[in-house]
């Protein structure tokens, strides 16, 4: 495939409409904090809790969009066809993408709960900082991988 400045640009635009979709989780995510700060004080575990569930689903959610988009895309080498095409998709599969997003949510928790409690407390200590983040990084770019996949 030769890439030409056209196809460039259109990648580019792409992404920007991935932005206006970033910019809808903050839309979402403000007033979902006002409400739980104003009944459940910020320091208490429910809080924690009730914004970590909302983060991880956005954040699978908005992985599986974007991989698909990013396929049809691929495709069709236009922007609002292959966002057209995705939307299409998703009212003709409901039933597959529940599933896929259902157990992405699933497996990114187990590996967030393998990665912060059966790590060892003493390698936490001895390692630094950014040998920590970037076993965290690699994690999260096998599960992407393993993400892409399906």
């Amino acid at each position: 495939m030769e890439l030409s400045k056209k196809i460039i640009s259109r990648w580019s635009g792409l992404f920007l409409i991935f932005l206006l979709f970033i910019l809808g989780y903050s839309l979402i995510y403000i007033p979902i904090r006002f409400v739980v700060n104003l009944f459940l004080p910020a320091n208490q575990t429910i809080a924690m809790i009730v914004l970590g569930i909302y983060h991880t689903v956005y954040l699978i959610l908005y992985l599986v969009w974007s991989l698909l988009v990013l396929s049809h895309f691929s495709e069709k080498k236009k922007v609002w066809d292959s966002i057209g095409a995705t939307f299409t998709w998703l009212k003709m599969n409901q039933k597959k993408f529940w599933t896929i997003t259902f157990f992405a949510v699933l497996t990114f928790i187990a590996l967030n709960l393998l990665l912060n409690y059966l790590i060892p407390a003493r390698f936490m200590i001895v390692s630094s900082a950014m040998t920590i983040l970037s076993l965290k990084i690699a994690i999260f770019n096998l599960f992407y991988n393993w993400l892409r996949w399906y």
